[in-house]
Order: structure tokens, then sequence, then C-alpha cells
């Protein structure tokens, strides 16, 4: 606006200047539009929410939509592989809640590293959906890796954590009759969120 603004008190203002700015003007509100209409819902109390079937695709469509512009305004390369969308029966808002509390995770892990990226998988086996967010910072150390999910333990310096993320994330995993690990068999950090699929055949009946 203040570019429009500028070229008006200079007299230079054309149809095609004024037609590319406001199409970024119409993005960008847009974007915001989505991002606060995600965050209405993401800020809601879901907890009495019945279970209902939602697309992983909307899930992750939604977790980015709130994640993505941090990632990228901390030179952080957020990356999601293309999957096969599957059914999951769930509060969708919690499921995006675990998945923004691990991405979060990884954005703090990655403070000092030179390359900064994370890269999330998506992969479905025997009616099960399994969600890896895998980091570009130093790995756990052990004696860190066996307390991650205590009540209270975090391994940032101190005001800068309160240590219940991940333990609230695990209990809402399983809740929905899931889970959330660490990945022991990767070097660099990976959390692993385990989710029931159904298909479309027992979701219609």
């Amino acid at each position: 606006v203040q570019l429009i603004e500028m070229q008006m008190e200079n007299g230079a203002v054309t149809a095609p200047f004024l037609a590319e700015k406001i199409e970024k003007i119409n993005m960008a509100l847009s974007r915001m539009h989505r991002i606060t209409s995600v965050l209405r819902n993401y800020c809601r109390n879901t907890e009495q929410d019945p279970l209902e079937l939602v697309k992983l695709s909307s899930i992750m469509d939604e977790t980015l939509g709130i994640c993505s512009e941090k990632f990228s305004n901390r030179g952080v390369v957020l990356c999601l592989e293309p999957f096969q969308d599957q059914l999951i029966r769930c509060r969708g808002i919690q499921i995006s809640q675990i998945l923004i509390n691990i991405l979060n995770n990884a954005l703090d892990a990655m403070t000092e590293a030179s390359f900064r990226k994370v890269l999330i998988k998506i992969r479905a086996e025997d009616r099960k959906v399994f969600i890896s967010v895998t980091n570009s910072g130093s790995s756990i150390p052990q004696n860190i890796r066996l307390n991650l999910f205590e009540p209270f333990f975090t391994p940032k310096q101190s005001g800068k954590g309160t240590g219940l993320g991940l333990s609230i994330s695990r209990a809402l995993a399983r809740e929905h009759g899931g889970d959330l690990s660490l990945d022991e068999s990767q070097s660099s950090m990976t959390f692993v969120l385990t989710l029931q699929t159904e298909s479309e055949t027992s979701a219609g009946g």
C-alpha cells in the first residue's frame, strides 16, 4: 500500500503496477485469514469434542499453515514429503497440537546448526500411519533421551520450556489409540507420531 501511495504522489501509477500490487495485497490477506482461522480453532478447548473422521491432509495443511511462516522467518527449511492421504478418527486440532509441539521443539534444537532443515515423512502400514519429524540439529544424548517424555523435564535452558509439551503430546496420542516416540535408530533427532487409520469402507458403515 505504501508503494502504491508513493507512486501516486510521483504520478507514476500504471494499470499493470496496480494489478501486481493488489494481487500481492490479496495474497497477504488470504494468508492472514487462513492463519487466524486455524489459530481460532487451535486455541479452542476441544476436550469434549467427539472423535470425527478427518483427512490427514487437512491436519497437515492446518499444522503447516501455523508453522511455515515462523520457520521461513528463521531460515529453516520445512519440507513435507508427498504422501498417500489417510482417514483418521480423531480430534483434528489435538493431532495438530501434537505436531506443532514436535515442530517447535525441532526448531529450537537447530539454533546452532549451520544447515537447518525439518523433514516430515508419512507412511501407512497395517491400518496405522507413522508421521516422522526429523531435524538437522545435533542428536540427543542418551541420558536425556531416557527422560524426554517425563513431565516437567526439559533439556532447554531455564525459562525456555516447561517440560510439559512432550508428555502432554504423548498422552494425547495415546488417547487416540496411538503413540509418540523417539526413533532410537536415527542419528538425527526424529520423533514419530503413530495413529490408527480407517478405510473408506469402515468409515462409511
